[in-house]
């Protein structure tokens, strides 16, 4: 039944994650009806509005968009990082360029404006990146 996986599932959260459900479980509010306690899915998505993803990819996609461009270190650096999270997501070329381009710092994406070569590619707009940041 749901409601045994709920509470299997929460007798192994820990810290605050344990500390939201806790409440429900020991005083309930005879009032109210918590559905999340009684339906898995409802209760998944509970936990994840709350705490975040409890999936390894959606993990993955929140990184590769955090990915900070180094100001002080080359451009490669950037996309060593961020190949890590590419190959596990595996987007397509028009979002991987959207997440490279929003990384930019201004030294770089103001010379993009005036780059003569193909950017509709993401093989191209990181070689093009690249070169960029080699001059600069």
């Amino acid at each position: 039944m749901d409601s045994e996986k709920i509470y299997f599932a929460i007798s192994y959260l820990r810290g605050i994650a344990l500390d939201y459900f806790e409440p429900h479980i020991n005083e309930p509010d005879l009032s109210q009806s918590l559905d999340f306690l009684e339906d898995w899915s409802v209760f998944i998505q509970k936990l994840s509005n709350i705490f975040g993803s409890y999936s390894l990819k959606d993990k993955d996609k929140d990184m590769i968009v955090a990915i900070p461009f180094p100001a002080d270190e080359k451009a490669v650096n950037y996309f060593i990082h961020f190949a890590k999270y590419q190959n596990q997501i595996r987007w397509d070329d028009h979002s991987l360029q959207k997440v490279v381009k929003n990384a930019l710092p201004p030294r770089i994406s103001d010379e993009l404006h005036f780059s003569r070569k193909d950017l509709f590619t993401f093989k191209s707009l990181k070689r093009t990146v690249m070169r960029i940041d080699n001059n600069y």
